[in-house]
């Protein structure tokens, strides 16, 4: 039994988003060659339409791949909350403490041990929490992104990146501070 919890709490599945990204990538791709081969054969009115609609296939592959990074992070999150939970009920099984607010990023930095924090995965995902952010409040760069990481645009300008490539390099980032956050919870 012990094994069992053991592997639950120590990974992250990510094997559902990775079908999504999948399937997605592969529709996409499909869609955008089909406008591109019709954008070479029109003229006129007709090829200002194609066009608009490769301007939409692309938008709403864009907002695919920023809801695959919300879901990861949501993914992360919940997952982390099981650990510090788990822990918290080993070292005080009478009491189950629902009162703290690990929805807080400061709260579950609280709880999550010294030295993951100090480590480059746990870094960047904190970029990617404040990234997912501005996804879901604003759709462009804030303050705090713009510090984290100025590469992704300036200020209230359009997020610049690669979402394909950001989930990959995300991706390993919370398996590794699942991991070692779970390690280092055991001790």
């Amino acid at each position: 039994m012990s094994f069992m919890i053991d592997e639950y709490l120590s990974t992250i599945d990510v094997s559902t988003l990775d079908s999504f990204r999948s399937l997605l990538c592969e529709a996409s791709e499909k869609q955008l060659e089909d406008i591109s081969n019709r954008y070479g054969k029109a003229s006129g009115l007709n090829k200002e339409w194609i066009y608009d609609d490769g301007v939409q296939a692309n938008m709403i592959r864009w907002l695919g791949e920023e809801l695959i990074l919300i879901s990861l992070y949501h993914i992360f999150e919940i997952k982390l909350k099981e650990i510090i939970r788990a822990k918290q009920s080993r070292s005080n099984p009478e009491k189950n403490d629902k009162t703290i607010a690990l929805h807080r990023w400061d709260e579950l930095k609280n709880h999550m041990p010294d030295i993951v924090k100090s480590t480059n995965d746990f870094q960047q995902i904190n970029v990617l929490r404040v990234l997912v952010n501005c996804f879901k409040h604003s759709g462009v760069v804030n303050t705090e992104l713009n510090k984290l990481e100025p590469s992704f645009g300036n200020v209230d300008g359009e997020i610049r990146c690669d979402l394909n490539e950001l989930y990959e390099k995300y991706k390993m980032c919370a398996i590794n501070v699942i991991s070692q956050t779970y390690e280092q919870s055991k001790l």
